[in-house]
């Protein structure tokens, strides 16, 4: 019984793993098993924000350390410090 998880479910995804404004829709499991199937693009997305985040630090010449803190900020923030520990 394999389904293809619904817009609802990205919308659960990212509503839930990040702070990225998306309106969620629906609360109810169907959603909430989609939103688990899609988690791996919400992290996928706050991992290539970061490593563009270090990236474009260090093609402006920003220097390696304000890169690093960049990289490791910017998933704490779009994720609201989700897993930091």
């Amino acid at each position: 019984m394999l389904r293809t998880p619904s817009p609802d479910g990205l919308r659960f995804a990212f509503g839930t793993l990040t702070v990225l404004p998306v309106k969620v829709t629906r609360w109810d499991r169907d959603a909430a098993r989609g939103g688990m199937l899609c988690a791996p693009l919400a992290g996928l997305t706050v991992g290539v924000a970061a490593a563009a985040a270090g990236l474009l630090l260090l093609a402006l010449g920003a220097g390696t350390l304000l890169a690093a803190v960049a990289t490791a900020a910017v998933p704490a923030v779009l994720t609201r410090g989700l897993h930091l520990d």
